[in-house]
């Protein structure tokens, strides 16, 4: 913090008087920072505002409204809960088509949607990723084809915006 018509340097003294005065510590005089145990995180709040007072030698004071943005940050990829490689069994009554599972995800960027994606690897002899489809954003549906009982492994992979 530096005042505009700062004359003699540090001939001034600050202090937060208003707003999240709680979250905020004045050090060294004239800086500002974080105080608070948790982590500044933009879903639990986008912006602080504190009111900071600042006295000259003549007891003349000024008041400023600061706002601190905060920003939003991708810092907790999204995960799987009910899956990460599912097993589906295949009853002798199924047939092509039908409806398998509901994939769940989580994010804790909240108010993100997330989307699903079948993963297929070549060299993995038991991912059957191509047998199934997803429809609806997170639904898991049976392929077309001949499907005999057994269990089939799919691999699949959820994202948000971010990645």
């Amino acid at each position: 913090l530096s005042p505009l018509e700062a004359e003699n340097g540090n001939d001034f003294k600050y202090t937060l008087i208003g707003g999240d005065v709680d979250t905020f510590t004045l050090q060294n005089g004239n800086q500002i920072f974080y105080s608070s145990g948790l982590q500044l995180d933009y879903e639990r709040k986008k912006s602080y505002n504190i009111e900071v007072r600042v006295i000259d030698l003549q007891d003349r004071d000024a008041v400023s409204d600061i706002t601190i943005n905060i920003n939003d940050l991708n810092e907790y990829p999204p995960t799987a809960v009910n899956f990460e490689q599912l097993e589906v069994k295949i009853p002798t009554t199924i047939s092509s088509g039908a409806f398998v599972a509901t994939l769940i995800g989580f994010d804790a960027d909240i108010y993100q949607p997330l989307s699903y994606k079948l993963v297929e690897d070549d060299d993995d002899d038991q991912n059957n990723s191509s047998r199934f489809h997803i429809l609806d954003e997170n639904k898991l549906y049976l392929g077309t084809g001949n499907l005999t009982e057994g269990t089939l492994n799919v691999k699949l992979e959820v994202s948000d915006p971010e990645g």
